[in-house]
């Protein structure tokens, strides 16, 4: 099996509609309708980078970076990262997240930061095995 790795554009991301919704369905356990304003904002965001992982042109995978510039330094925050169920354990996600750090590399970021559920046994597996390190705080959320 071969697998290519790409920044998926918004152009790109019209072809594989399907595939997105199924993934981002797999990663968050809700079906949701794609709707293509959406999908520009998440994809022609200046401050993100979007990876895309393509197997014999299926989409079977995503990752992406949104870098944020503060006062004193640049941080970047990694969100959905996903691989389709049927790729998952063949080093995929290992590839997508070593493209956002050379990204994040790339742009300046000084530190990476990403949540993830604590149920996500093996995705937390290999953030620690990619360096990342668990931070002790307190997660805040306000529903608008």
């Amino acid at each position: 099996m071969t697998v290519t790795y790409q920044p998926l554009s918004f152009d790109v991301a019209l072809k594989h509609v399907p595939e997105l919704g199924s993934l981002l369905q797999q990663l968050s356990g809700q079906k949701r309708q794609l709707h293509e304003e959406q999908l520009a904002l998440y994809l022609d965001n200046p401050s993100a980078v979007t990876i895309g992982a393509f197997s014999e042109n299926k989409l079977v995978g995503i990752a992406s970076i949104y870098i944020m510039h503060k006062a004193t330094r640049t941080l970047g925050f990694v969100e959905d990262v996903v691989v389709d169920e049927g790729y998952r354990g063949k080093g995929i996600a290992t590839e997508l997240m070593n493209g956002l750090i050379a990204a994040a590399r790339e742009r300046g970021v000084s530190q990476c930061n990403l949540t993830s559920h604590p149920s996500r046994v093996e995705a937390n597996k290999l953030y620690q095995k990619l360096g990342f390190r668990i931070k002790e705080t307190n997660v805040y959320r306000l529903a608008l």
